[in-house]
């Protein structure tokens, strides 16, 4: 594997080098961990609180230390990299282990290993699952690969960009990948306890930090985001929401009434037109035909549509899930977002496989548009100056219907 985990050591940054990593069959999955030594300032190996973030599997003769495998980014007090060793028969921490939010509504999974994605969204008493299943296997993500490259499923980050592009920094080229930098990396759990999760990570094209509190209360999850810039210049980026619903035939898109225009992104086969083409929402005509946008069509539709609306001043969106007589709806704050991306996709994308997505993206965000470099050109990005931090949030919101 390609990537590298970049940490803060004292007044050093050090980069973890892929030979940091290993690679072990164990009875349940193959395991991706990172190797660390650790550090006499603290004695019983916790990483901001949390013993069970790494594992103690014995003792080397390398300094006469303990060796603990660890997952995730190293944490600048406890951690500095050390050589690739085996650990033989030991116990080492499974690389898909998973981080359950529960209460008696819903179960939330997150995967700090993959993107902090969350990973599942499941209702109670049902079990039924919110979110796309993945499309292929989860593995470990790589810089720079493609987003069609991994499973395409669940919640994922989008920062510092949606699509891939290149922006000019300090005189220097910059690429931004795919989606961006955080759907690509480790994640560390700063915390947890039993309704609440927090994670963090670093940038690696852009100089962010990026972090996210999770707290499941009654039928609502809420999100609370930050981004600092650990740079001593300003900074653009743009955000966005990626979690991929779940639709079935007939399920809706729910706008409120002051969402009368889309603007096009992208559409497959162009069945909407070029960039930039508007259509009034929820009902349209192109290429000679009817379209309603709220109802969801079938998985052999051969839909994959990007489309964006000003974010209501009502501060919601939602999609009923008809069979399930559940309402899942996104509620914040258009003033912190004041835009909405919807990804309609109907069994058209990725193009270059059989198992496509069938479901429907809802995705507050920072600035209209997927790239980057584009909302620099225009002016639409959002600028955050040197050492400061922007702060938004989202809540999700799943309720009965008849």
């Amino acid at each position: 594997m390609d990537c590298c985990g970049e940490i803060a050591h004292q007044t050093a940054v050090v980069h973890i080098h892929p030979s940091l990593f290993f690679r072990r069959k164990t009875n349940r999955a193959t395991a991706f961990c990172v190797i660390a030594r650790k550090l006499p300032e603290d004695p019983y190996g916790r990483m901001l609180g949390s013993t069970d973030y790494c594992r103690r599997v014995g003792s080397s003769d390398i300094g006469n230390e303990s060796v603990y495998i660890k997952k995730g980014l190293q944490h600048p007090d406890y951690f500095s990299p050390m050589e690739k060793i085996e650990v033989g028969n030991q116990e080492i921490a499974d690389f898909m282990e998973e981080v359950v939010l529960e209460n008696g509504n819903l179960r939330v999974a997150v995967l700090p290993a993959l993107g902090g994605k969350i990973a599942s969204i499941r209702i109670h008493p049902e079990g039924e699952e919110l979110l796309q299943a993945p499309l292929r296997p989860y593995a470990p993500r790589t810089q720079y690969m493609s987003f069609d490259a991994g499973d395409a499923s669940g919640w994922d980050e989008c920062l510092p960009s949606v699509a891939g592009c290149e922006i000019e920094i300090a005189s220097r080229a910059v690429t931004i990948p795919d989606h961006g930098d955080f759907w690509q990396v480790v994640w560390l759990v700063e915390s947890r306890s039993e309704y609440e999760l927090t994670l963090a990570a670093q940038g690696f094209s852009l100089p962010l930090n990026f972090r996210k509190k999770l707290r499941l209360e009654g039928e609502s999850l809420h999100i609370e985001y930050s981004v600092r810039n650990r740079s001593a210049e300003p900074v653009d980026y743009l955000w966005s929401a990626h979690p991929g619903f779940a639709v079935e035939e007939g399920d809706r898109i729910l706008l409120p009434p002051s969402v009368r225009e889309v603007t096009v992104e992208g559409s497959r086969k162009n069945r909407l037109g070029n960039q930039g083409t508007r259509h009034s929402w929820p009902h349209t005509h192109a290429n000679g035909q009817t379209i309603d946008f709220s109802v969801a069509g079938k998985a052999t539709d051969g839909i994959g549509d990007k489309l964006f609306a000003k974010a209501p001043a009502e501060g919601w969106c939602a999609i009923e899930r008809k069979r399930l007589k559940r309402k899942v709806a996104f509620h914040f704050d258009a003033a912190q977002l004041p835009y909405l991306g919807l990804w309609i996709c109907y069994g058209g994308w990725p193009e270059t496989q059989t198992q496509r997505q069938h479901c429907v993206a809802m995705e507050p965000c920072t600035t209209e548009g997927d790239s980057l470099a584009a909302a620099i050109k225009e002016g639409r990005a959002r600028r955050i100056s040197a050492g400061s931090e922007d702060r938004w949030a989202l809540e999700l919101r799943v309720t009965g219907v008849s």
